[in-house]
């Protein structure tokens, strides 16, 4: 079972989330992709929700760097630092999400 999988489904898989840091790279880079290739428009919420959003899966990418580097003896201060890293980029995707609640969006007839 992938880490996708185990995670739509609620169960747990059978390594450490360390250990999928190749899937989880590939996930970031194609939800990189989309953000970045989203049109660019003439509302600063919806700007500013997409780079945030950026900025948290750029923040993700060294979440993964980080535990690659380490993944065979990680000290308590890289776990943490990973954790800290993880949090701020939730920060992002949850500001990011706010904002673009935020638009209102007027619908023509």
């Amino acid at each position: 079972m992938n880490l996708c999988e185990a995670l739509s489904k609620g169960e747990k898989t059978l390594k450490p989330p360390a250990y999928y840091i190749e899937e989880l790279n590939k996930y970031i880079e194609k939800k990189t992709k989309v953000f970045s290739e989203l049109p660019k428009v003439d509302n600063d919420a919806i700007t500013k929700s997409n780079q945030l959003m950026l900025d948290g899966l750029t923040l993700l990418v060294e979440v993964c760097n980080t535990l690659k580097k380490y993944i065979d003896s990680p000290a308590p201060y890289h776990i943490d630092l990973a954790r800290q890293i993880t949090k701020q980029a939730n920060e992002f995707f949850s500001r990011g999400k706010d904002l673009l609640l935020s638009v209102k969006i007027d619908e023509k007839s």
